[in-house]
């Protein structure tokens, strides 16, 4: 019954509450109503505390229901709620509330309170979808959502029976912080949980949903790949438990592995087609279908084939940097090339190149290629115009064979380049010479490299030539990595990620954030590996690169394969994908064997032997996997 004037619950009924006496559908009435009751809250957890203090003082007692740390008899239990029944019925009026009201200001001052829920991934125990919030400035201590609220509560009061130690309280306590924005106390309890009972699925779950939220907020960005580890593991324990699959959905489409992120939402979808969760999975699956950066490049590209005039310049420019360079240094300045060495002017084609060079000195505020289109313009003589012509068509045949990795067969062509640039005076020397670096480092000639990259950087710093400066910052930053200079690696790479930033390249500075990433690894760093690496794998949306996606994704996997072999083979299968979409055998080699080991360490760990197959889409995947475990005795 509730009093007509107050609408609060009888005493009798809170007792029964704190008794945990009530039926779940009376107990989910009260934890609605102490959700919205500051007076409630108080009274409620000012009589558990009362009972906890009581039970000191009982001698001889068997242990009470629910109870782990004191000893008190059922019987007593229930003549202290009966006292505290009529306690709290004199204790009523506002006089006597306000002193337990203060001490558990915690509990009534949850406030912020909307339809909205605060945490991004799915928890067990019947939470209601309800749309994100927008969660609240530093990370921790955030206000807790209406839809997460009621639970939040009644967890805050149960905290006080005592239970703290066994698995299923540190799990109501774990759900009880993450929802109150307390990240690093709920992971700590919530792992503490999952070691106690690691077969708990649902344990690991909300694991999985705290390491996600961490992530998510910049607070640990290395709990991500924890993150889906942990649901890969829940979602196999307990292949019913649909918020396992809903969050591993969550962290696969987090850790841009667009492909499977599909196909973890339609797994979803196939278990749960009708609820709010799942309308919220088909729109995360609609959006897993727009054009990407990448892909909208191929329609700027065609657009690019006709009349260019300033706006749609810029917006290739804009669309993908990277792209539209080799578009004027490739295409157009080729198609020049081409016409001046067949006797043309080449003077349409030199339009072109115009229009796009100012779109660059606009946008990307590099300058380069309206140097060099006032180097052709000045160049009077047919036959130095010639040769200019023939360095651009030279340059670009061995710029094709130097980004194949064919350093050998390129050298002698980007040397010929090079001299006729400069002969020429064209900055076009510049960027030959930028390629004979690369040359000269992967040989082990470091000294004439860093000669090379010296005097590109000061013309670059002198003339506006944004590409080149930071290019030659990376390439030094690499040879600084392979002397052992750790700190002015760190130097130089941010040094040319800014540059790249500066420049709107989107697909140069994913490749940064990589060689970031790379380099805290390498320092044991994983926080900063993982703010690093999460950028660098937005950027594979960017990029129809297959060389750039081998990188990000190549060293991702091979990051991953000590600590989180689950998310390492998850990786595994993009890297496999993509090794077979660029046809590049020497790449299709290189990742065939690193599954092995592990699905052979997670054997080792928990016995599931060859279980995670499935999770392995390739067939040649598999067939070294099972030789190499027939290897070691592992069987199904």
């Amino acid at each position: 019954m509730v009093d007509s004037h107050t609408r609060c619950p009888e005493p009798e009924v809170l007792a029964a509450y704190v008794d945990r006496g009530l039926s779940l559908a009376e107990r989910s009435r009260v934890d609605r109503h102490l959700a919205s009751c500051p007076q409630c809250i108080a009274l409620v957890a000012g009589v558990v505390r009362t009972v906890a203090d009581v039970s000191e003082f009982m001698p001889h007692a068997e242990p009470a229901v629910e109870t782990a740390s004191r000893a008190v008899t059922r019987r007593t239990l229930v003549g202290v709620l009966a006292a505290a029944a009529a306690v709290i019925a004199v204790l009523f009026a506002p006089s006597f509330v306000r002193p337990w009201l203060d001490r558990d200001a915690e509990l009534v001052s949850l406030g912020g309170v909307s339809e909205q829920r605060s945490v991004l991934g799915r928890l067990t125990g019947g939470f209601p979808h309800a749309p994100l919030g927008v969660p609240s400035a530093g990370g921790q201590g955030g206000r807790a959502a209406e839809t997460d609220r009621i639970l939040l509560i009644a967890a805050k009061i149960r905290e006080s029976f005592g239970e703290r130690e066994t698995p299923s309280r540190l799990h109501e306590l774990g759900r009880s912080q993450l929802l109150a924005g307390r990240y690093d106390d709920a992971a700590q309890a919530l792992l503490a949980a999952s070691r106690e009972q690691p077969a708990n699925a649902r344990y690991l779950n909300d694991l999985a949903a705290v390491q996600l939220e961490r992530a998510r907020l910049g607070l640990r960005p290395d709990d991500l790949p924890r993150a889906l580890a942990s649901a890969d593991r829940a979602r196999r324990l307990d292949p019913s438990l649909n918020e396992a699959w809903f969050n591993r959905a969550l962290f696969v489409t987090a850790l841009s592995l667009d492909a499977q992120a599909t196909v973890a939402w339609t797994e979803y979808l196939a278990r749960d087609s009708s609820s709010a969760w799942a309308t919220e999975a088909r729109a995360r699956l609609a959006d897993l279908s727009k054009p990407t950066p990448a892909a909208a490049w191929a329609g700027v590209e065609q657009r690019l084939n006709g009349a260019i005039d300033a706006s749609l310049a810029d917006e290739a420019v804009r669309t993908q940097t990277t792209e539209a360079r080799h578009f004027v240094e490739n295409r157009l300045f080729g198609s020049w090339a081409a016409a001046v060495e067949s006797g043309r002017t080449g003077a349409t084609e030199l339009d072109r190149i115009r229009v796009m060079a100012d779109a660059f000195g606009r946008v990307a505020g590099d300058a380069l290629y309206q140097d060099a289109v006032a180097v052709i313009v000045r160049t009077r003589d047919t036959g130095a115009l010639r040769s200019l012509a023939s360095a651009h068509r030279q340059y670009i045949a061995a710029a094709a064979l130097h980004g194949e990795d064919r350093f050998s067969d390129a050298a002698p062509g980007l040397t010929t380049a090079r001299a006729g640039f400069i002969a020429a005076g064209s900055p076009f020397a510049d960027r030959a010479a930028l390629d004979l670096s690369t040359i000269f480092y992967v040989g082990g000639k470091a000294n004439e490299a860093l000669a090379i990259l010296d005097a590109v950087s000061e013309a670059a710093g002198q003339s506006g030539y944004a590409y080149n400066a930071a290019r030659s910052t990376w390439v030094k930053g690499l040879i600084a990595f392979g002397q052992g200079r750790l700190a002015e690696t760190q130097t130089l790479y941010e040094q040319t990620l800014a540059g790249f930033e500066r420049m709107g390249d989107a697909e140069q500075s994913a490749f940064v954030h990589n060689l970031l990433a790379n380099l805290h690894f390498y320092l044991g760093d994983r926080s900063n590996e993982w703010h690093h690496r999460l950028l660098a794998l937005n950027g594979l949306s960017v990029t129809s690169s297959h060389r750039v996606r081998h990188a990000i994704l190549g060293t991702t996997a091979a990051s991953l394969r000590v600590d989180n072999p689950d998310t390492a083979l998850a990786i595994h299968n993009a890297v496999l994908d993509n090794a077979k979409a660029w046809g590049r055998h020497a790449a299709i080699s290189e990742v065939l064997p690193h599954p092995v080991p592990q699905v052979l360490r997670l054997a080792d760990v928990d016995h599931r032997a060859l279980g995670v197959l499935e999770q392995i889409d390739a067939g040649l995947h598999r067939d070294a996997v099972e030789d190499l475990a027939g290897e070691h005795g592992t069987t199904p």
